[in-house]
């Protein structure tokens, strides 16, 4: 399929052509919706279509794919199938040049920077290999560098399974590999496996160094016995001792014998000046599931973490959104950032700040102002937050070479914060059985979550099929919130989403404790606040909130403007800016929650003054065009009738 420029597939508006090869075209797209360029990748198919269980793997995988997160690896956006029965690939424009091209000839790297590209390369690999997936292609035509540097590994997953070599070893049933770079157990016709990208790998850091291959060969033949028989060539390269017998393992024939690439990484970070200490200290358990998107996040994240003026974080949401999962993820991403180590420090058991501090200078083995370029992650501080702040004060000025990222419910109100709202993972407002909101909801980060850890429970869903749908059933509900998707994927039988242990009304009810924990800390005026506010449905103003919430039967409360700042304050409601106003928002979960508690425990004279308030509220405001406004409007005079 040639495609030219102004050619449109769906919101994707072709540019340019960026490079082509005999099995595929790469184009510079659009995507005109949300403005962002990518790369568009289409496979050129030679001979018979794919048959249906080999098009069945190439979504599965690319869905596992998808879901990698790292950022040395090129982001796979979405899979467009062609009308010949083919795909093509839409993934991250990388626009700042290719490993290939910085080693043209014979040229080298200095060890330094060899070994960072090294670094970069295995850690993209470790997350991949810890999601499963193997690249099988590991070459430096296939390392990319963004415009700031960044490593970006290419062509995973789907490539590998589409594309080949015009000279390449079976595998599967598929064509595999590139001769130089191909290990042994390859190229004798064993199964590949992640030891096999470490050989590729470590082929590939033998020629960053020394600017030509570790087994040169006259043929192809002559090639692939040296690969297999022969030690590699000498390395003629003046290197440290560690470096030497690193490349040595990656290149053991025996694959058993390799390190793994989280090893590697583990083995640079420990060899480097200071390395012991670049390393994510804990006193809690390392998480042992992959981690699945919440991009965004980690970029936005980031970029504060390496703001020169800012000190102190608090990444803020309701118990169960995902803060302490993001916390530990973004402190292992930005490690060479801090050359001090990340400490990630659970503070749940300490009951005051020199328990506090001990369990920081515990879990470092020294005293942080030791440190420069040390950062500390501080979770596990709900109901202590004063406290918090009380050493924060102490420790900011003892401790200057350190930067704080808090993970909590509510901000500490502290000089110098800055606040980091985390909302739920991204999913459909509504669903419905139309085929294009279930495929819309198959690509969102809830969705992911959910079969990701289905998997992990043993569990392999058919999102293609009934599970979709099944599948999207039992997650809506929960709104985005992580602990409840995987405490429902956990709940899965073999049989698949459709004979769940639970009904979704059951495990909606569990996930209503973490918010049940977070709620039972608020003094009464805020409960009732928080109940009287669930009666507004996508969203409202201060003006609505002091015409409709009440609290006035409660002595010790403030005025309505006060008691919503607060909520907001606490993670129980969203706030967004509007040219004219700020609109307040409840999570959807926490909305269920309040609406239940509210017709429980509110009696039934309180609930019709409540209903006949905001009826009249949004009656005056017929002449209002907003979404919202209407939505409002709507469920205001259903209230009136009901209450008449």
């Amino acid at each position: 399929m040639e495609l030219a420029p102004g050619h449109r597939i769906g919101n994707l508006e072709i540019e340019r052509e960026l490079g082509r090869g005999f099995f595929g075209v790469v184009y510079l797209a659009k995507d005109t919706l949300i403005r962002r360029r990518v790369a568009l990748k289409v496979i050129l198919r030679r001979g018979a279509k794919i048959d249906p269980d080999e098009r069945a793997q190439i979504l599965e995988e690319a869905r596992i794919v998808a879901g990698l997160s790292s950022p040395h690896i090129v982001t796979l956006y979405g899979l467009h199938e062609t009308e010949d029965g083919s795909f093509m690939q839409e993934m991250e424009f990388v626009a700042g040049g290719v490993l290939e091209d910085r080693i043209e000839g014979e040229s080298r790297l200095d060890p330094e920077e060899a070994m960072r590209v090294f670094r970069a390369l295995c850690d993209g690999l470790a997350c991949a290999h810890e999601a499963r997936i193997i690249h099988a292609d590991i070459k430096p035509a296939n390392v990319l560098f963004d415009t700031d540097g960044t490593l970006k590994i290419a062509d995973f997953g789907v490539a590998r399974i589409l594309e080949g070599t015009e000279v390449s070893i079976p595998l599967y049933g598929r064509s595999l590999g590139s001769p130089f770079y191909m290990a042994p157990e390859v190229i004798s016709g064993e199964s590949a496996s992640a030891a096999s990208d470490v050989w590729s790998a470590g082929v590939t850091l033998y020629q960053l160094l020394t600017g030509r291959p570790p087994f040169p060969g006259k043929s192809l033949p002559e090639l692939l016995l040296k690969v297999t028989m022969d030690d590699p060539d000498p390395l003629e390269v003046d290197l440290p001792d560690w470096i030497t017998e690193m490349l040595d393992q990656c290149l053991l024939k025996e694959y058993e014998q390799r390190p793994s690439a989280r090893e590697l990484v583990e083995m640079i970070d420990a060899a480097r000046p200071g390395g012991a200490a670049r390393k994510v200290f804990t006193n809690r358990d390392a998480p042992d599931t992959s981690f699945v998107g919440r991009e965004s996040e980690l970029d936005t994240l980031k970029i504060l973490l390496a703001a020169e003026n800012v000190r102190m974080i608090t990444m803020t949401g309701p118990l169960g959104i995902g803060k302490t999962r993001l916390g530990w993820e973004v402190s292992s991403r930005v490690l060479d950032e801090f050359p001090g180590g990340c400490v990630f420090v659970d503070l749940t058991s300490a009951a005051d700040v020199a328990a506090m501090e001990e369990a920081i200078c515990d879990s470092l083995g020294e005293e942080p102002g030791n440190r420069a370029g040390l950062l500390l992650v501080l979770d596990g501080v709900e109901g202590r937050q004063s406290t918090l702040a009380e050493g924060l004060g102490q420790w900011l000025p003892r401790w200057p070479g350190t930067r704080f990222l808090l993970l909590s419910s509510s901000i500490l109100f502290l000089t110098g914060e800055h606040r980091f709202e985390l909302g739920p993972m991204s999913q459909p407002d509504r669903l419905t059985e139309s085929s294009a909101v279930l495929d819309d909801f198959s690509l969102h980060d809830s969705m992911r979550l959910f079969a990701v850890r289905a998997e992990d429970a043993g569990v392999d869903l058919d999102l293609e099929g009934s599970d979709l749908m099944d599948s999207a059933r039992i997650i809506a509900p929960l709104a985005g919130f992580p602990l409840a998707i995987e405490e429902a994927a956990a709940q899965l039988k073999p049989e698949g989403p459709a004979r769940l242990s639970k009904t979704p009304e059951e495990i909606l009810e569990g996930s209503f404790v973490q918010v049940r924990e977070q709620y039972d800390q608020l003094e009464d005026w805020e409960q009732d606040a928080l109940m009287q506010a669930a009666c507004f449905e996508g969203g409202f103003s201060l003006d609505a909130a002091e015409a409709v919430i009440d609290i006035e039967a409660h002595p010790d409360a403030p005025l309505v403007m006060d008691a919503v700042q607060g909520l907001w304050d606490k993670s129980f409601l969203t706030a967004e800016e509007r040219e004219l106003d700020t609109r307040f928002d409840l999570y959807r979960l926490i909305r269920e929650f309040a609406r239940r508690e509210w017709r429980q425990t509110m009696d039934l004279s309180a609930q019709a003054s409540l209903q006949r308030r905001h009826a009249e509220f949004y009656l005056a405001l017929s002449g209002l065009d907003s979404d919202v406004e209407r939505a409002n409007m709507s469920v205001a005079k259903e209230w009136a009738e009901a209450n008449q």
